[in-house]
């Protein structure tokens, strides 16, 4: 049995965003060092679509080079880990047989070299993504959670935390406006599960009622107009706890709804 020093090899395209995202794996052993990377480049690209990826195909090369002469696996680990854009997370280790060690390697690289948590979130559901963009537009919205104090729409606001419920949109202006969107423009076979999210959004809505002292609550909807009769008890459920509801396909609806927003909030639209 055989104890090795190893490191994930991390791309990090813009450090002063934060984000990074494993990409391989590099044992060091004595006298040079093993290099494995990922055969899939799609993760480093959802960080940075314009990476050049030459420096990935020739990584083992040049770091090889770096520490060409050093056998000390922590003072290679020191000089690989300052490097700019790819560098050597701290050192961890695994112990196997040589006849197992390729296995081993292999095992790292399924269980370790995945994408950070922002990179596997879900894209953003359309009806969402264009309410967002309404707003942005109209100079209402903020990515800071905390411009909900400065007269801004913010996105997943914790109306009840605990309860793991958070309204898709929040503003405050003295009285607290509560935003749920759903969007029903779905296969058939799914709108079952619409009819449950419609649920949890009623039950947020009317949760947001009881803490917030005269909490305004809106729903924005989207729909294909084919499926209008199997929604409708949907439609009812959320109307029964909320004070507005906008049809998002009616283009009046979705301007109203931004004028109501920014009337709320004490902001003049600009023509």
């Amino acid at each position: 049995m055989e104890v090795f020093d190893y490191s994930l090899i991390r791309a990090v395209p813009d450090p002063r965003r934060g984000e990074w995202v494993n990409i391989g794996v590099c044992v060091y052993l004595r006298g040079n060092l093993d290099v494995h990377l990922t055969d899939s480049y799609n993760k480093i690209r959802a960080l940075d679509p314009n990476v050049d990826l030459r420096i990935l195909r020739r990584l083992s090369q040049d770091w090889n080079s770096i520490c060409e002469g050093l056998d000390s696996s922590t003072t290679r680990q020191a000089i690989l880990s300052g490097l700019p854009f790819v560098h050597a997370s701290p050192l961890a280790q695994f112990a196997c047989d040589l006849e197992s060690y390729e296995e081993q390697v292999r095992l790292l690289l399924r269980d370790l070299i995945v994408p950070p948590l922002a990179i596997r979130e879900k894209r953003e559901p359309r009806l969402r993504a264009t309410l967002k963009s309404h707003l942005i537009k109209a100079k209402l919205y903020s990515e800071d959670p905390s411009a909900i104090s400065q007269h801004k729409v913010v996105a997943n606001f914790p109306v009840m935390e605990e309860a793991k419920l958070f309204a898709d949109f929040a503003a405050r202006n003295g009285v607290m406006h509560i935003t749920e969107t759903i969007d029903f423009r779905v296969k058939s076979d799914q709108l079952r599960n619409r009819h449950g999210q419609a649920a949890i959004k009623s039950i947020t809505l009317d949760k947001a009622g009881e803490i917030f002292p005269d909490c305004k609550r809106n729903v924005v909807f989207a729909y294909n107009q084919q499926d209008i009769d199997e929604i409708q008890p949907s439609l009812n459920l959320l109307r029964d706890y909320s004070m507005n509801m906008f049809d998002a396909g009616n283009p009046k609806d979705l301007a109203n709804f931004v004028e109501l927003t920014a009337s709320a909030l004490g902001q003049r639209l600009e023509p």
